[in-house]
Order: structure tokens, then sequence, then C-alpha cells
């Protein structure tokens, strides 16, 4: 026989609505809900569904993007934090899954594809993983977190200091993770860098070049490629993304390199950064190279040639007059 329902059906309302449709097993028995009404209710075909340990989606069908992120954080908050698990005081969203929510993301839909989901929680804290949520213990508990969806999560710093403690896919692939969270806005690369350094992260070969690239101004897979292309070159070595000037102290332009005594710049362009830096550069009588991130990866020898025959020419000629270079 089905168990009575004697909980104030009103203050659940609330609660699913603040939590887009979750409760946890101890937010639910602290309204009054039984145990025995748990049961009955999320039951295989039932009106509710069981998502994680303790944690249930009070509705028929599959979670979205965000309930399913928002199930991992009320799972390793734990049922000590039944009043406020979702504070961020007791679990907090980390790893790719926050990058993939920080505010201004475009790719929050590639969350849901994420397995594992990274929760961080503090050190000490008996929750163990579950299902698609690794837990990660930490004594350097955030002092700052997000709130997205009324969810916590990690600032993007933190959150690419986590993916990068525990990567074990391609070392490119990590190092266009980091360099892409501050292209894109989400931190500053200083602030970055110091989170890295603060997990002990800067001694790891693959990370230590992200951060080089990083506080070099490269912000970009492609600007990290192109100084790898060049480094392993004969060509004698540029200034990274300097910010050049006319001699009256107008800006002009910060190409991707520049080599100031033949008077080269190189410019890297894409549908999302296109060519206007060599319509600035080139009434400066400064040599521009354009490149794609397709020709970086593809055909690099062709640049080194176009750059090599560009630095001769530049040689024999006298370089553009009066241009202020300033770097970092």
């Amino acid at each position: 026989m089905p168990t009575p329902i004697s909980y104030d059906r009103a203050v659940l309302a609330r609660l699913v609505r603040r939590q887009h449709g979750l409760a946890t097993h101890a937010q639910l028995r602290a309204l009054g809900v039984s145990q025995g009404a748990i049961w009955n209710r999320a039951r295989e075909n039932g009106p509710w569904q069981r998502v994680l340990p303790r944690v249930y989606l009070l509705h028929s069908g599959a979670p979205d993007t965000v309930q399913r992120l928002l199930a991992a954080v009320l799972y390793a908050a734990g049922q000590r934090a039944a009043a406020a698990p979702l504070s961020g005081r007791s679990a907090l969203l980390t790893g790719r899954a926050a990058l993939h929510m920080a505010p201004g993301s475009t790719t929050r839909h590639e969350a849901a594809r994420l397995a594992p989901v990274e929760v961080l929680i503090p050190d000490g804290r008996r929750v163990v993983d579950a299902g698609y949520v690794r837990v990660i213990r930490t004594r350097r508990w955030p002092t700052r977190h997000l709130l997205v969806d009324s969810m916590p999560i990690t600032g993007a710093a933190r959150a690419a200091a986590d993916t990068a403690a525990r990567w074990t896919g391609r070392p490119n692939a990590l190092r266009a993770i980091l360099t892409t969270t501050v292209q894109r806005d989400f931190c500053t690369a200083g602030d970055l860098v110091d989170e890295l350094s603060a997990a002990g992260l800067d001694r790891v070969p693959t990370v230590a070049l992200a951060a080089e690239e990083l506080t070099s101004g490269v912000t970009s897979w492609a600007m990290g490629h192109a100084r790898k292309v060049i480094a392993a070159s004969p060509l004698p070595p540029p200034l990274w993304h300097p910010d050049l000037y006319t001699p009256t102290g107008h800006f002009i332009a910060s190409p991707d390199a520049y080599w100031p005594r033949a008077g080269v710049a190189l410019v890297i362009t894409s549908p999302t950064h296109p060519p206007t830096r060599h319509q600035r550069l080139t009434p400066h009588a400064i040599h521009v190279l354009t490149t794609t991130p397709t020709t970086l990866r593809h055909t690099p020898t062709a640049l080194i040639t176009s750059l090599t025959e560009a630095l001769k020419n530049g040689h024999r000629s006298a370089p553009p007059r009066g241009i202020r270079v300033e770097t970092e």
C-alpha cells in the first residue's frame, strides 16, 4: 500500500525551484517526507528518480546539463550540509565542468558529456567517488567562488589548475585548455600562473611550458605553437606580442611576433581574429607575414621559409624609422 504523503508540497516546490528540480535525501527528510514516501516515489518508473546516491530528481526524463552538474555538487556536499548544500562551504564544482560553466562561456553544452565531473571538498571529509562524480579533497579551500545557476563553482584559475593536476591526455590538449582559459578572459594570465604555482604544478614540464607562454603573452594555442616552431628553426628569436607605437606615441598594433632590426612582423589570423593588424602595420613600412593555425599545424616549414626570406630582405634595407617598441 502506498505510503501516505504528509509533507508540505509548497515548501518542497520552493526548494526544487531553487535547485532545478533536485533534492537530497537529507533535505526531503528535513521537510517531513518519510523514508517510505521517498522509496515509493523513486521506485522504478516512479515520478522521481535517483540521479546519484541520496540525490533525487523530482520528475521523469533525463537530467539536463545544469541538473547533472548540480546533482554532483549536492552529492559531494554530503548530508551534514542539508540546510545549505549549495553554500560553497562544503562542495564546489571544479575542473573542466567549471570552465564550461564559467560566466561568458559558449561551451556549456559540452559539460553534458564530461565524465568524470570533478567536485572539490575540504580535506578530511568522508565522501567517495560515485557514478560520474570524482571527489577532490583539498587543504587549499578557495577564498572566493562563483554562483552559476544556483551552483557554486570555483573561479576559472582554480578550475584550470585542478584540471591540470589530474590531466592524463595529450600534453598539447592541456596547453590549449590553459591558454584558452586566458584567451577567453575567464581569468588573467597572472592569476592562472599563480594558481598553478600554488598547486605545485609549475614543476610539471607541460604545465611549466604553458605557464612560460602565458607570462610571455602567449594566449592561444596558435601563438604557443608558433613560438615552438620558430624556436626550433635557425631564425633569430623575435619579440613576442610587443606593442608598436609611432614616433609621436600613437599605438599602431601588437603583432604576434616582431623582428625590429628587419622590420618584419608575424600575424596569426583566424575567423575570430581577422587580419586588421596587417592593415595597421603595413602603412608604417613594416613587412607583415600572416599565417593561420592550420598552416602552423600542417606546414610549419612553409612559414619558416617565408620568414627567412623576409628577414634577409629586411636586413638588406633599413628598418622602419621611429617605430617605438614596448614589451611587458
